[in-house]
């Protein structure tokens, strides 16, 4: 099943002050991915937090870590079982997360 919080995103048109807190008081490197997100790391991970400069200051995504294929098809039966519509994403969204494969549904407050 779920082994880790992979990575967050969240929404926010404060990004010089995401770089200071994240960057300077967190010790997370700043990778500028150009257009609208930061990122940052702490770890090998290629990201572990994602800003992306849009109002709302809000969290958008969680990214949870599997340690197999089968465990995300197991997680994402489940969802539905419990009523989440799973959603299989395309591989340019993987590819901008930096994972292999993705799924997707809604939590209950809309993210």
């Amino acid at each position: 099943m779920i082994t880790a919080l992979s990575y967050l995103g969240v929404r926010s048109d404060k990004t010089d002050d995401w770089r200071a807190f994240a960057g300077l008081n967190l010790g997370m490197q700043v990778l500028d991915r150009g257009g609208k997100n930061t990122a940052f790391r702490m770890d090998n991970q290629a990201q572990r937090l994602i800003v992306s400069d849009e109002p709302g200051d809000t969290l958008a995504y969680l990214g949870w870590e599997v340690a197999q294929k089968e465990d995300m098809d197991i997680l994402a039966a489940k969802l539905e079982a419990a009523g989440h519509k799973v959603v299989q994403a395309n591989k340019a969204l993987a590819n901008r997360r930096y994972v292999e494969d993705l799924i997707y549904c809604h939590d209950p407050a809309g993210n």
